[in-house]
């Protein structure tokens, strides 16, 4: 069963658009069947959300823990719980993105929404 395993704690890098992870982030993926871990020091611009559309989807919200996961996995910053690297294929990042925004209680339109929206315009 999928679970956020850790607290997510972020510093702010004082630009307002980027963000650091300040301790272990670890996320249980029944779709990956194992554990994911975000490490110190990776950095998240939270929802990549176009700045004409933050009035409808803020940069933050349920679905940052997500984001920061999602963030991770397309940044390569992944890793196992032994600390190997994980490589995530963006259309898995995605699903990924999708499996925790449900965990989160994020609304089946919204992450709908969200989801599409990163399959479509995206970049890895």
């Amino acid at each position: 069963m999928s679970c956020f395993r850790t607290k997510l704690w972020l510093e702010d890098t004082d630009d307002g658009e980027h963000w650091i992870v300040c301790a272990p982030f670890e996320y249980e993926s029944t779709l990956l069947h194992g554990i994911v871990v975000v490490p110190v020091g990776a950095e998240t611009d939270l929802a990549s959300v176009p700045r004409l559309m933050r009035g409808l989807i803020p940069k933050s919200g349920k679905y940052t823990r997500a984001a920061v996961l999602h963030d991770a996995c397309y940044r390569g910053t992944t890793q196992t719980q032994t600390g190997e690297r994980m490589h995530v294929t963006k259309p898995l990042a995605d699903k990924l993105f999708l499996e925790a925004m449900a965990l989160a209680g994020v609304g089946k339109i919204q992450r709908t929404l969200m989801y599409r929206m990163c399959r479509r315009f995206s970049r890895k």
